[in-house]
């Protein structure tokens, strides 16, 4: 069985730049968790998609700062604290739900971009199928964990890159609709225009 090494404390102190390094990290994680209530608290949530991204961001921000806190080196078995709390498989666990948050995050912005402008099969789906990646590789990573394996970390880099790629092909689409609506008539120019603007003020406050 694998056991978690840690730093010994004369190896520790000698060296100054690994506790640079683990300040620095411990500062922007406190800085993103702050500016993170400041979000929740300045912009309001007015209906079901804000609420929804609002809940999103929490995991993703959280699993940042534990991991900047008690960071960990998965294969090498390797991290920063002799505690439970810094153990790779709760490390892990976290990280397998802030990105699973994260990628839905981004998959919501997509369906409900695509749907509150021209509902396109292909875009929902997609954004669907980025998702179920993400799960499997989720999935291979933990495998990767458990049996030191980097030829599992590297597919799980494969697939992470695959659900992202499957999310940028819709993010172009609805950018250029976004960019270059449909010719409308002149009579239904206001209320086409006010849908376009309501979507993307709702996406800013929802992310």
């Amino acid at each position: 069985p694998h056991t978690n090494n840690t730093m010994e404390p004369g190896d520790a102190s000698s060296n100054a730049v690994l506790w640079v390094w683990y300040g620095l990290l411990c500062v922007v994680a406190g800085i993103n968790m702050v500016l993170l209530a400041h979000a929740w608290r300045r912009h309001p949530a007015p209906d079901t998609y804000a609420r929804s991204m609002k809940l999103l961001a929490i995991p993703w921000v959280w699993e940042c700062a534990w991991r900047s806190v008690l960071p960990s080196l998965y294969l090498q078995r390797f991290v920063m604290w002799n505690t439970p709390l810094n153990s790779i498989l709760v490390d892990r666990t976290w990280a397998c739900l802030g990105e699973l948050c994260w990628v839905f995050q981004i998959s919501l912005a997509v369906r409900f971009l695509d749907a509150a402008t021209r509902r396109t099969m292909w875009i929902q789906l997609l954004a669907w199928l980025a998702f179920g990646v993400q799960a499997v590789a989720e999935g291979v990573s933990y495998y990767n964990v458990a049996t030191t394996n980097e030829w599992w970390a590297a597919a799980e880099v494969v697939l992470d890159g695959l659900a992202f790629l499957l999310l940028l092909v819709p993010c172009v689409c609805l950018h250029y609709r976004l960019a270059h609506p449909p010719a409308i008539s002149s009579s239904s120019s206001s209320s086409s225009s006010g849908v376009v603007v309501l979507v993307v003020k709702s996406s800013k406050e929802g992310i």
